[in-house]
C-alpha cells in the first residue's frame, strides 16, 4: 500500500479518461469535467 502505481497513473494521464474517472467519482457522473478544458500539471 501506497507504492505509486505506473500503469494506473499512465491511464489517467490520458485526459479523456482522466475527465470520465473524476466525472464519475464526484459529479455522478455529470459531464463538470471536459477533457478539452485540461492542461497538464507542471
Amino acid at each position: 500500500m501506497g507504492e505509486k502505481n505506473d500503469v494506473f497513473c499512465a491511464w489517467l494521464e490520458k485526459a479523456k479518461i482522466f475527465s470520465d474517472f473524476m466525472n464519475g467519482a464526484m459529479f455522478a457522473g455529470k459531464q463538470k469535467i471536459l477533457p478539452g478544458e485540461l492542461e497538464p500539471a507542471g
